[in-house]
């Protein structure tokens, strides 16, 4: 297994993506821009692309989910609380000066709390109902992820996308649509830092950390 980020589009939001290149399968997280780019890296590597996961309803995150499903046919993932963001897209852009397609993709699948997505034999994801910084955000979280780094070396430890609920050292605004920022902290202090302290977060924005380090050194704990 490979795990791969890429900082896309001008807000730099993190685009995960996940590639088995034994089964040939890919999975992508958060497509917020760059799509292109993307795929090409998922064809470079002989995979298909099984699933588009989305941590929440907002721009940066979900612009080019629609693109990609029509080029792959690859299922939409969703907390339903979000759907209205979601279809809001077009408003979204128009607020930010930015070009999207006015035609927005159904969502395939709904998540629901706690609920797992089984990607494939061998990597599933749990859904987490983080509400704070959208009605609807969510984390996935896999207890045992093994991947192999840049150096080869394989690890298998437990993985968060965070998405914009936990940055490093930070925590996603609360002043967008359905914000809310005692939920957020909630979510955090009661889905979040009950993890491993090992637990590796990968964000929706900036770099990685780790649970443990946020418990200890998050100015907003």
């Amino acid at each position: 297994m490979k795990i791969k980020v890429f900082p896309v589009g001008s807000f730099q939001s993190n685009c995960i993506v996940i590639l088995d290149t034994d089964k040939k399968k890919a999975v992508v997280v958060d497509p917020g821009a760059e799509a292109e780019k993307i795929m090409a890296d998922i064809e470079s590597h002989e995979c298909v692309l099984q699933s588009i996961l989305l941590t929440h309803g907002h721009i940066d995150h979900i612009a080019q989910a629609g693109f990609i499903h029509e080029k792959t046919g690859a299922p939409i993932f969703l907390h339903k609380k979000d759907l209205e963001l979601f279809n809001q897209l077009p408003d979204q852009a128009r607020m930010f000066g930015a070009t999207v397609s006015e035609k927005v993709p159904a969502i395939t699948h709904f998540l629901d709390a706690q609920q797992d997505v089984v990607l494939w034999e061998g990597l599933t994801f749990k859904t987490v109902f983080t509400p704070g910084h959208s009605p609807g955000s969510v984390c996935f979280y896999c207890e045992h992820f093994a991947f192999e780094q840049d150096k080869g070396e394989v690890v298998d430890l437990a993985l968060l996308l965070s998405g914009d609920t936990l940055f490093k050292s930070s925590i996603g605004r609360t002043d967008l649509w359905g914000g809310n920022y005692d939920s957020l902290i909630t979510s955090v202090k009661e889905k979040i830092f009950t993890l491993s302290d090992e637990t590796l977060v990968i964000p929706g924005h900036g770099p990685q950390t780790t649970v443990g380090y946020e418990r200890m050194n998050n100015p907003f704990f």
